[in-house]
Formats: structure tokens, C-alpha cells, sequence
């Protein structure tokens, strides 16, 4: 098996394997890197149009959380090569550091971050953004996933948002964009033991959307847990990651979605000041509220804390 880095600052570096290297001559090459008039701290792309759409915070190079009602951002053309920047203040939402989702109409969905409750839209142009509903609960560095039904679930985020340090499950209806609490979806059991405590414990949950509404969460704690989102929501635990311990900025990537496939790989005990490893596993998930199989694969080369902008890729052998 082989893994691969893409690397989204300043934007996406694409490391390959000898043998890809072959195949890819076949069907493209890549260019000049692209220059983004900001930081590029969150990237979604835009299926209306092909285009990439990056933004920072209130500013292009700094944040100050809840401090603004707007966010810097910049869409890249791949046709024409062009750039654009565009300030969003019309939602009153600085987006730095947010979750991030798509609809099953394709808007990107942005929620929590600098201004914690806030939800902004993206529906499909620089200037196409409107205000979702509030969350009930402030929000930053929570993660956030499409269910099956197409409703968006989000869990955690304690870095910003207040002192609410046991942040549960709450839920979306893009037809109505509002938000409804799920109580019973509790974050506790997915805490990690972070040496920084409570606000860092419950940051950047790996959230997988499945069957009959369903969330699985790989990580970034040891433990993995399936969130039911029908009524007041539910949890269950899914088993623990192998041997793993807690794996924070560590990464998940569901590469077979209909055998339920999951590669995770590296993270540290704690958000940061910590020792990374270089484990991986691969989880295979079933009906939900079973256990999940996890399986210890062979180790990467380097330990590993990646940063959130980049992504691992498993490619089978």
C-alpha cells in the first residue's frame, strides 16, 4: 500500500508514487503554483462551476476571534487561471477556522469559527453567500458531516463559542437552514485527553456519513463512536482505533464508501506540544451501531502531525 500527501498551503501539492507518477503522464501534468492574495485556511470546492473557493478571516494574514462580522475570500478559476477576491459581509461571519459541509444541492455550508454560531451559504458564486440559521451552541474547530438524508451534523468545538466544554450533537435542514439540538448525540464519549483540557479535547472529530442518518467518528480519540441523528439523536461506541491512543491533527479518509473503508493515519496525544506518530489503520465500518473492525497496517515512514489543510490519500495495491 502506498499513501500520499495533498498539501493544501498554499494551496495543492500532490506527492505520488513512482508507479502513479507513470500513470499520471498518461493524463495530465501539473503547472505553475497559483498565488492566493490570502491564507488559504479553509478550501471547498464549488460544484456549480469547477472553481475553488479559499478564504481566511476578517483579514487576509490575521484573526482575532469574535472580533469581526466578515471574512476574506478568493475563488481560483482552473479554465482561465484566474483569481478572485471577494470581502463577504453581508452574513456578519468571520469564517475563520469553521466547519465545513456540502448540501445535496452543492452549497458549501460554513458554520462556527471567529463568530461561533454563525451559519453562512455558499450557493454558487463569489458573491452568492446568504445566513443560515444560528447553531444553537458556539462553535469553532468543531468538525461536521452530510448525513444520507441530507441534513448536516456537528459536534464538538470548544475552541471558541464560550465555556460550554461539553459541546453535543446538533443537526441542520438546509430546506429550512435551522438548526436543532440532539442531546442525546453526546460529545463526551469522543473527548480526547488533551493536555491543554477542555477546548482542545473535543476539536476536529473525523465524522463519516452513513446508512439511516447515521455519523460514524473514527477519531481523533481512541475511542470511535456512531451518532444517530433521528429524534433527539443518539451515541454508541464503535470499539476503540486498534492500538492507537488519541491522535489529534492526525487524518481519516473514507476511500471505499461502499465497503466502508477508512484509512487513518499519524496525530499526537494533544493539539500541540506533543510527539506525533507514524501509526495507521484501516477501519472497516457495517451496519450502524456495530463494532467496528480495525486493522494495524504497515507504519509511515515519518511521524506524522498534519496539519488540518492536508489530506492522506490510501491507494490500494
Amino acid at each position: 500500500m502506498r499513501v500520499s500527501t495533498l498539501n493544501a498551503s498554499p494551496l495543492v501539492v500532490l506527492t505520488l508514487s513512482a508507479q502513479s507518477l507513470v500513470q499520471a503522464a498518461n493524463v495530465g501534468s501539473w503547472g505553475s503554483s497559483i498565488n492566493f492574495p490570502l491564507v488559504t485556511v479553509a478550501v471547498a470546492l464549488r460544484p456549480q462551476t469547477g472553481d475553488l473557493l479559499a478564504w481566511s478571516a476578517y483579514s487576509d494574514n490575521a484573526f482575532l476571534i469574535g472580533k469581526s462580522g466578515m471574512t476574506q475570500t478568493a475563488s481560483y478559476n482552473p479554465q482561465t487561471g484566474k483569481v478572485t477576491a471577494f470581502t463577504v459581509t453581508n452574513t456578519q461571519h468571520d469564517m475563520f477556522c469553521p466547519g465545513i459541509s456540502m448540501d445535496f444541492n452543492g452549497r458549501v455550508v460554513v458554520t462556527g469559527g471567529d463568530t461561533a454560531p454563525k451559519t453562512s451559504i455558499n450557493t454558487g458564486g463569489d458573491t452568492s453567500w446568504i445566513a443560515g440559521g444560528q447553531m444553537n451552541i458556539g462553535r469553532g474547530y468543531q468538525a461536521s458531516a452530510t448525513c444520507s438524508d441530507g441534513r448536516i451534523f456537528t459536534i464538538g468545538g470548544s475552541w471558541s463559542g464560550g465555556d460550554k466544554s461539553l459541546k453535543n450533537g446538533e443537526i441542520m435542514d438546509p430546506k429550512s437552514n435551522t438548526w436543532t439540538m440532539l442531546n442525546g448525540a453526546l460529545v463526551k464519549p469522543m473527548l480526547t485527553a488533551d493536555a491543554a483540557g477542555a477546548f482542545r479535547s473535543d476539536s476536529h472529530a473525523w465524522l463519516f456519513g452513513w446508512k439511516n442518518g447515521f455519523v460514524f467518528q473514527a477519531g481523533p480519540s481512541k475511542s470511535m463512536n456512531w451518532y444517530g441523528t433521528s429524534g433527539s439523536g443518539s451515541q454508541k461506541f464503535a470499539g476503540n482505533r486498534g492500538n492507537d491512543g488519541d491522535a489529534m491533527n492526525g487524518n481519516a479518509a473514507m476511500y471505499d464508501a461502499v465497503a466502508g473503508k477508512i484509512l487513518t493515519v499519524g496525530g499526537a496525544p494533544s493539539y500541540q506540544d506533543d510527539t506525533a506518530t507514524s501509526n495507521a489503520h484501516v477501519i472497516t465500518i457495517g451496519a450502524p451501531g456495530t463494532t467496528a473492525s480495525v486493522q494495524n497496517i504497515n507504519s509511515m515512514a515519518f511521524q506524522r502531525y498534519i496539519p488540518i489543510a492536508q489530506v492522506q490519500v490510501y491507494i490500494p495495491d
